[in-house]
């Protein structure tokens, strides 16, 4: 919605402002304040063509073209008006420090469909207008350091999608929450097998699409997270994996997302999903056929049994520990004993005028 309502506006734009002065490149078009280039094939033709424009150019579209040697070049430095930029299909593969420098008034970038995979950090610190980011397919080596250091607060629109993102880390820059004002963010796609993004981060969002992933299920984290979200949540694509181990994701699925909307569409169990569940409607999955009365079951037979021969081995080990006790202590005290009585019964011996055979014979079945 934003995004259309964006490109209605600017279409009309064109038609109550001045016309461009007569000059243009050779390769490009100018009508009133948008310039449309084409087959612009090496940097010499990006440099002048840019420097042939006016600085009050408001819409620069650059199409198939090749900028695989553009990187250090500030082709875009000298117009303070520009507005809008689409710089889609056109081989770009490497975004220096200053391509996107002192870039002010910039409300919409179109990346798509290119092939970057040099760029340098900060790529939109420069941009506080931006409303509109489109870099779906824009990256063959995606890093989340393309967003360190921006604050794009006035942000509604994030395109991400078909970039193979296999995760989104918040503290190498991806969302330093500094999108305060983002309205949809399109993440379709890719490779990612979890959200992993803070709950505040996502606040304003009404439109999250994660169609077409690798995700198998969703965490507690990202079920609290997006369950906060009142936003209407894509997942529609995905391989669900519908086993037991994955119960609480398929149930929160069904119960629905509290705030949330699902979006319509395919949503069905894939491989590894429990018994012949592969290909059945996840939303209609009966939870106990996801096989967890068996496999609980079974659990409870082992932990049983685990516990029964636990008990055996504390109450051999006791026994034989107070057995060692009770001999060690009846040694001590007839030792003791035996020392003690020692003169008096060699005394009461002599008297009695018994042999020292018979004395010592008893002194040992005392022992004993």
């Amino acid at each position: 919605m934003y995004y259309q309502l964006s490109l209605l506006l600017l279409a009309v734009t064109p038609l109550v402002v001045g016309a461009f002065p007569d000059a243009c490149y050779v390769g490009c078009r100018c009508i009133v304040h948008t310039v449309t280039c084409h087959r612009l094939l090496n940097s010499s033709a990006f440099t002048a063509a840019m420097s042939a424009l006016p600085a009050e150019t408001e819409f620069i579209k650059i199409s198939g073209s090749n900028a695989s040697d553009v990187t250090e070049v500030p082709m875009f430095n000298d117009f303070r008006a520009l507005r809008r930029l689409d710089w889609s299909g056109s081989n770009v593969t490497a975004l220096g420090v200053f391509t996107f420098s002192s870039m002010w008034n910039l409300e919409e970038m179109t990346l798509s469909d290119n092939a970057i995979a040099v760029f340098a950090t900060n790529q939109f610190q420069s941009m506080p207008k931006l409303r509109y980011l489109l870099l779906q397919h824009a990256f063959a080596a995606y890093d989340p350091r393309v967003f360190a250091g921006a604050w794009l607060a006035d942000l509604r629109v994030l395109d991400l999608s078909e970039n193979r993102i296999d995760e989104l880390n918040s503290t190498a820059g991806f969302f330093g929450c500094g999108m305060a004002q983002l309205a949809e963010l399109n993440l379709a796609r890719n490779r990612l097998h979890a959200l992993s993004v803070p709950a505040h981060c996502l606040a304003s969002v009404r439109l999250l699409n994660l169609s077409a992933n690798h995700i198998h299920a969703l965490g507690d984290d990202d079920r609290s997270t997006l369950a906060g979200l009142d936003a209407t949540l894509d997942l529609t694509g995905n391989p669900f994996v519908c086993s037991c181990a994955n119960a609480e994701f398929v149930r929160w699925m069904q119960n629905g997302t509290r705030r949330s909307t699902l979006a319509r569409g395919s949503m069905v169990c894939g491989a590894g999903s429990a018994h012949a569940l592969e290909g059945a409607d996840l939303l209609a999955v009966d939870v106990d056929e996801l096989g967890c009365g068996a496999q609980t079951q079974t659990a409870v037979r082992a932990r049983s049994t685990w516990n029964v021969l636990g008990i055996i081995a504390v109450v051999g080990v006791s026994v034989l520990i107070l057995s060692l006790l009770v001999y060690t202590y009846r040694w001590r005290i007839a030792n003791a004993t035996l020392t003690a009585l020692s003169p008096m019964r060699k005394k009461h011996y002599r008297k009695l005028e018994l042999v020292d055979e018979e004395r010592a014979r008893e002194v040992v079945e005392f022992e004993v």
